[in-house]
């Protein structure tokens, strides 16, 4: 049988779900062309309708402009609410097929890992795939991308020299972003760590509360996990600093930068006649479209860093193996009654020494059987094999 990966997951809900993104696609394009009539209708108002003093045309291009974000925030309303679907979609198989995955993987396995390392990737690792990435950013990177061509044509159509202009912010911020990714990489890579540690420090002393209190160790967990939120605090902190560094640098240098110099060549054009003002308004109402589509762009791509991590981490628990059936089947004699036979049965741990090597012994019904033996002899091995715990 094939092993299920995260990405075969994710694929396969997206395919299955092809009608609701068809549909979410269809609002999408909706929404986008509405949007980019609004800079024309700004023109349209400053050039021709005030000159003119057209109060006919000036109260129906004001209504045009009150209506048409409000259906613009319906349709994007009905888009939310299939990505939601789509993306909670994909949380749950995650969770569901890495539940199925896990309560028949290797006893072995599940036992060299910690609780909180499981919970972690079934809990916040599948939502960060499906409600995060998926809904928050995969999804809207391509409504963004098409806002994004549609601006930047409309933009082209007023004037190729400010748009050219308007496009020096996309190597500059790229380049920085491309050296802040590797670091980005590390300290999510470090923040799980942390986040899975945390788990498995909740589950220890509070399944063993009893534990804990019997050797008078609440000092000693308190400090334990007084150190671990001071760590969570430290990397949390150098996580977000970054995160926002990212996006800082676009929307609060580069674009307000040149943004300033669109608007000083603009007024250049304008005086030269070849720019009017409404062109210069409905260019300047595009840029933000422009801008917007970049920080998407760039949150993507720190994103995909995070991704990468959770995904990994998922599919480091998809490869566990199957625990497999024992050596024989099991045959119960109904004219006897059930007994219990082991014969030339060797089983290891998987760490280079053997638990049992060539144990042969059989019980009969109503026959008492005792085993005894030094500690790590394989009395507790020989009852795990019996209730089917290991395979020999």
């Amino acid at each position: 049988m094939t092993q299920e990966t995260a990405k075969t997951i994710i694929l396969g809900e997206l395919r299955t779900r092809m009608t609701v993104i068809a549909s979410m696609v269809f609002f999408l394009i909706l929404t986008i062309l509405i949007s980019i009539t609004l800079p024309l209708l700004f023109k349209r108002l400053v050039d021709e309708t005030i000159p003119q003093r057209d109060l006919r045309e000036a109260a129906l291009l004001l209504a045009a402009l009150i209506t048409i974000p409000l259906i613009s925030a319906a349709l994007h309303a009905v888009y939310d609410y299939q990505r939601e679907i789509v993306g909670e979609a994909i949380s749950q198989a995650l969770r569901q097929k890495l539940f199925n995955h896990l309560i028949h993987a290797r006893l072995r396995d599940l036992e060299a890992t910690e609780v909180g390392h499981i919970i972690h990737h079934i809990t916040r690792g599948c939502g960060l795939v499906g409600d995060d990435y998926i809904v928050d950013r995969l999804i809207p990177l391509i409504s963004n991308a098409l806002l994004f061509i549609g601006a930047l044509a409309a933009m082209a159509l007023i004037n190729w020299r400010l748009m050219l202009i308007t496009l020096l912010a996309f190597p500059i911020t790229y380049l920085f972003s491309k050296r802040l990714k590797n670091y980005v990489r590390i300290l999510e890579e470090e923040f799980q760590r942390i986040l899975e540690s945390g788990s498995s420090m909740l589950q220890q002393v509070f399944s063993g509360i009893r534990t804990v209190r019997s050797f008078s160790g609440e000092a000693h967990e308190k400090a334990r996990w007084d150190t671990w939120i001071k760590r969570h605090w430290e990397v949390r902190a150098k996580t977000e600093t970054l995160h926002n560094l990212i996006l800082i640098l676009p929307t609060h240098v580069v674009d307000r930068v040149l943004m300033g110099l669109v608007f000083g060549v603009g007024a250049l054009e304008i005086i030269n006649d070849r720019l009017t003002i409404g062109d210069l308004i409905a260019f300047m109402l595009y840029t933000p479209y422009v801008y917007t589509a970049l920080r998407a762009m760039l949150q993507a791509q720190v994103t995909l860093e995070q991704i990468k991590v959770a995904i990994e981490g998922l599919d480091g628990l998809f490869a566990y193996e199957r625990e497999r059936e024992g050596g024989r089947d099991l045959t119960i004699s109904q004219a006897a009654g059930p007994s219990i036979t082991f014969e030339n049965v060797t089983f290891d741990y998987g760490r280079g020494d053997f638990a049992l090597r060539d144990v042969s012994f059989s019980v009969q019904p109503g026959e008492f059987f005792g085993i005894v033996g030094v500690s790590g002899g394989g009395k507790s091995t020989i009852l795990d094999l019996l209730m089917g715990f290991y395979a020999p």
